[in-house]
């Protein structure tokens, strides 16, 4: 949804499923541009949109971390999940439990 993801909904309303695609994390950082239009040019201009439209509340440092580990997210050797979209990864790592 347009409101839940600050992203225009004509995107999504083109698509065969009308939705957004989730793109897979895998391999991520080799990817540039992000989003649909290209309109964020690092994978910290992404972490800092959803921070932003979803207000997240993370710090400058917590920004960067996540930005570092979606880079971390290679797509050879990689046995995690394929398809998660960055909203699952950011809920992932700033719930992990066993810190």
């Amino acid at each position: 949804m347009p409101a839940e993801t600050g992203v225009d909904g004509a995107y999504a309303a083109r698509t065969a499923s009308k939705a957004y695609r989730t793109t897979p994390l895998r391999g991520l950082w080799q990817h540039a541009p992000y989003f649909h239009d290209g309109s964020a040019a690092t994978l910290a201009g992404v972490v800092t949109h959803y921070n932003r439209v979803r207000t997240l509340g993370l710090t400058t440092e917590e920004q960067r971390e996540l930005t570092e580990y979606l880079k971390s997210l290679r797509s050879s050797g990689s046995r995690g999940p394929t398809r998660l979209g960055i909203m699952e990864a950011c809920h992932g790592f700033f719930n992990n439990d066993s810190g």
